[in-house]
């Protein structure tokens, strides 16, 4: 996504809009008009479920965008679907910050509801209650931009990071005294076993040796 024969043919044609089908009857042939065109397309789509991003669109940045972006298109082909939303979503927050509108409803409604990858990628459960809540105000504000400042704040992941580490460490303490219960208390039985087993056997030696001496003396007297 990015390259390849989408990339050529922008790069070769610059009067060419973009082919892409998530702009509808949408005509871009400058960057600046990309956003727009895509939150008016937006408020015309049913399906929220793919985001507002395909091999057109990238190409076309590639090639149109004064600055090299390529390092950021790259991202866009990573494995983790969160981390390739997140890379769209920076795309579209770096181009909303230069170029403007201010606002872009449609368009931050439509990042907005494919988010979930992203909010899920942080560990704390309070933490994703947070920006589940927080995501819809941005929304209403048309922010892209805030939206991803939202997401990819650097000091709260680090947070969520420690925090997850701190939790699987209290975890793993937890099993390890689970363990350290349940194989005393196995020892303390077979321990209790064999006690057991002794006092028996002595027991019934003394039982033995008292029986015997009781018929000794029976048969003496």
């Amino acid at each position: 996504m990015g390259f390849g024969l989408e990339r050529c043919l922008y790069e070769m044609n610059d009067a060419l809009p973009c082919q892409s089908s998530l702009l509808g009857e949408e005509y871009v042939v400058e960057v600046k008009e990309l956003l727009p065109a895509l939150s008016n397309a937006a408020a015309k789509r049913s399906d929220s479920k793919h985001g507002p991003m395909d091999r057109h669109i990238a190409a076309f940045l590639g090639a149109r965008m004064r600055s090299d972006i390529d390092r950021n298109l790259m991202q866009l082909n990573d494995s983790s679907q969160g981390a390739a939303m997140l890379a769209v979503l920076n795309l579209y927050a770096v181009l909303q910050y230069r170029l403007g509108p201010e606002s872009l409803p449609g368009l931050a409604g439509w990042m907005g509801a494919v988010m979930a990858p992203v909010v899920a990628a942080f560990h704390g459960r309070q933490k994703r209650k947070e920006l589940e809540k927080e995501i819809p105000k941005l929304v209403r504000k048309g922010s892209i931009v805030e939206i991803y400042n939202l997401l990819e704040n650097i000091d709260e992941k680090v947070r969520d990071e420690h925090e997850f580490q701190f939790a699987q460490a209290q975890y793993h303490a937890a099993e390890e005294e689970i363990r350290q219960i349940i194989t005393e208390t196995e020892e303390r039985a077979v321990e209790a076993d064999r006690i057991g087993r002794q006092t028996a056997a002595v027991t019934g030696i003394i039982i033995a040796m008292i029986t015997a001496t009781i018929s000794v003396i029976s048969a003496v007297f």
